[in-house]
């Protein structure tokens, strides 16, 4: 069993950082979401389409206003 990593993070306080710091997560949740759909057994064309939702589900929410201008290059760049 992999033993847990422990990280202290200290919150920003200014907008800016806050925002930096959300774009961070979204990017490391991101990358491990499309590493767990490359794993699976299925087709790469269904995995294909699994990566293209999140990419889209990501530019529509930041489209909402909800995490920044633009959907990050590294989401659309890893359905190649």
């Amino acid at each position: 069993m992999k033993q847990p990593i422990h990280v202290i993070v200290y919150y920003p306080s200014t907008e800016e950082g806050q925002k930096e710091l959300l774009r961070r997560i979204k990017m490391v949740d991101d990358d491990i979401t499309i590493r767990q759909i490359k794993q699976l057994n299925c087709s790469e064309k269904r995995k294909a389409a699994m990566i293209q939702a999140l990419y889209d589900a990501r530019r529509k929410s930041d489209l909402n206003g909800k995490g920044g201008k633009k959907t990050p290059s590294y989401v659309k760049q890893s359905c190649l």
